[in-house]
């Protein structure tokens, strides 16, 4: 049986991967980790394991404890603003050479997955691949990108390897509620709808009266025209991970160095992706042809990654080829629509218990 640990078990993704693969058919011996608080809900049968990413002590531990097959490896800093604060920390954390080293010392036939981001690029180049040269212009980045290429050396010396280079993560909600970009458009959204409806039900005296934007008071909410991400359904992320760690040589098939890209169909911006939150809430939530698109959209303050000041850089234009990954499980990603209607259709459920 393959003995399966998951790093970061407690996030948002780290979870998700541990349950997809606890239901697998081959059903993997899974160990899931944890920096400070344990992961709430694991399956029966994954045992959670307390483990300090940048402390050699804590890594030996584990290791020596749990004897992986495979690792997957999905703990980070994986805020911006934070890795500038403490640029040592986020180096020790996102770039821990000591798991790599011991991991290949305990197995050196294993395989190390390591999730990494979109953000190792620049933003110069539209639609990037994974031999696109990378220019990471933040902490987060560059720290990302120096564990990539630390793997990428332990490759060369003919160990397993796989990069997954992700996009903007979203999903259905889970049952901590912690935040995520769905959950903030939902909330922001369903504000906006619930006073389109009440307008609705003002006017509905007159069987021709529309929702009018100009008498709909909703407080506006700033979102980025020139930042292109292709946002990736979690499940895609899940599914590729039990593929690789499941179909022998499927490793061998990423090419070399062993990258992936992760990332949807859709290359959108934060106003775009707002948009399609308008128009999936607002359907959900109103009668068929009461509001225009204006209504629907009148929430959205467009504008640019200059004008917000922002006090890290963010690469503009992230988007990401992901055609070889698709390839590789012969399944096609999920666009950016059919994922906010299922996790919509989830967080308007969890939010009426």
């Amino acid at each position: 049986m393959v003995r399966v640990l998951v790093t970061g078990a407690s996030g948002y993704l780290g979870l998700f991967v541990v349950e997809k693969l606890a239901s697998s058919p081959t059903s993997p011996s899974i160990f899931a980790t944890f920096n400070s608080h344990p992961p709430s809900h694991l399956p029966v049968g994954v045992t959670a394991m307390q483990m300090e990413v940048k402390e050699g002590a804590s890594i030996e531990k584990c290791m020596s404890e749990a004897k992986p097959d495979v690792i997957v490896h999905c703990a980070a800093i994986a805020q911006p603003f934070r890795c500038e604060q403490d640029k040592e920390e986020a180096s020790a954390i996102n770039c821990p050479a000591k798991l790599a080293d011991s991991f290949f010392s305990l197995s050196p036939n294993g395989l190390f997955i390591f999730i990494s981001t979109d953000q190792v690029f620049g933003g110069e180049e539209s639609m990037s691949t994974p031999s696109t040269l990378p220019q990471p212009i933040n902490s987060y980045g560059a720290t990302k990108r120096a564990f990539e290429e630390y793997l990428i050396e332990y490759s060369k010396k003919g160990k397993k390897v796989a990069i997954l280079r992700c996009s903007l993560i979203i999903g259905e909600e889970r049952v901590d509620r912690k935040p995520t970009f769905l959950n903030f458009l939902f909330s922001v959204v369903s504000k906006h709808a619930s006073a389109l409806k009440n307008r609705l039900v003002h006017s509905s005296h007159n069987e021709a009266a529309a929702v009018s934007a100009s008498t709909v008071e909703s407080e506006k909410v700033s979102f980025f025209s020139d930042q292109y991400r292709c946002p990736i359904y979690v499940d895609d992320i899940t599914h590729v991970i039990a593929y690789l760690i499941e179909t022998a040589n499927s490793v061998e098939s990423m090419g070399d160095p062993p990258i992936l890209h992760l990332g949807g169909p859709d290359r959108l911006s934060r106003v775009e992706m707002a948009k399609i939150a308008a128009d999936v809430v607002c359907d959900a939530s109103l009668p068929p042809h009461t509001c225009t698109d204006e209504d629907k959209y009148s929430f959205i303050q467009s504008i640019t990654q200059d004008e917000a000041n922002l006090n890290v850089s963010t690469p503009k234009d992230i988007s990401m080829d992901s055609s070889l990954a698709q390839a590789i499980v012969n399944r096609p990603f999920t666009p950016m629509r059919d994922v906010m209607r299922a996790a919509y259709s989830s967080w308007s459920s969890s939010w009426r218990e």
